[in-house]
């Protein structure tokens, strides 16, 4: 709502970190798992099959979460592919 946009992660990462792009991805994907057996392990008897985590880092590379969403669906690029999909078989 306030300008956002939904792009396959690797051309957004390579074009806000160039070079240095495959690092932040391992890092995000590392803070992901990390966070993901944390936050299941806050609630006992929930087992969480899918959270979207909402994530920024700031200049300094420092991680901030905005929030966390159990079962958000997929990304609305993934179903543009998937209408790409259906209409092609149809």
């Amino acid at each position: 709502g306030n300008g956002g946009y939904t792009c396959i992660p690797d051309i957004f990462l390579k074009q806000e970190f160039g070079d240095n792009y495959y690092n932040v991805q391992k890092y995000l994907e590392q803070f992901a798992l990390s966070f993901s057996n944390h936050f299941e392990s806050l609630y006992q008897d929930i087992l969480f099959d899918e959270l979207g985590i909402d994530v920024g880092l700031d200049k300094k590379g420092r991680l901030w979460i905005f929030e966390v969403n159990w079962r958000p669906g997929p990304p609305v690029i993934m179903n543009v592919e998937l209408d790409v999909v259906r209409n092609t078989l149809q």
